[in-house]
């Protein structure tokens, strides 16, 4: 959906084929309201954290202590939304043996700050650490192979972003 999203208008400026800008004008318009809500709402949490430029992660240990550390990597790829860190700190094991977690993020110049409440899923996959270097380059000096480097996308999320203006809103994504 975002690479149709990102592409129409390049197919608009690019084809002489009206046949094939008549289909992808067909597409776009016809993709249900709701998906494109979906997306702009996952965009908007995407866009407090990293304008934050810092969030803190929040897991437990097993006996239930709350364990909190700050985190500068987050990215969004194909429509989910990751975070990441080394598999040799104790994030790591505390995330994958209890994989909620809870993120907080303070977008000062906004005034707002989001709070993600989710299931973290580990993603080991090689096109997600190429996509984590390229999103954060600085990340390949300190993980400089994929199987240093825990990626997580985020499952079954509730986002709550305040103020001290007004209510809270509540996201589920």
């Amino acid at each position: 959906l975002m690479i149709f999203r990102q592409t129409l208008p390049i197919v608009k400026l690019n084809t002489g084929d009206k046949k094939v800008l008549a289909f992808a004008e067909k597409l776009w318009y016809n993709i249900p309201k709701y998906l494109l809500r979906g997306v702009q709402i996952m965009d908007k949490v995407f866009d407090l954290v990293k304008e934050a430029g810092t969030f803190f992660l929040a897991t437990s240990e097993a006996n239930g202590q709350p364990r909190v550390r700050p985190f500068g990597f987050f990215m969004k790829l194909d429509g989910k939304l990751y975070f990441g860190g080394g598999k040799h700190k104790p994030f790591f094991q505390q995330i994958t043996a209890n994989p909620k977690f809870e993120i907080c993020a303070w977008a000062a110049a906004k005034g707002q700050w989001v709070r993600i409440a989710g299931t973290a899923v580990l993603d080991d996959s090689e096109a997600v650490y190429e996509a984590a270097i390229a999103d954060s380059p600085n990340l390949k000096g300190m993980y400089p192979e994929s199987k240093l480097l825990g990626n997580f996308y985020i499952k079954d999320a509730t986002a709550t972003i305040s103020s001290f203006a007004g209510d809270p809103e509540v996201i589920n994504f």
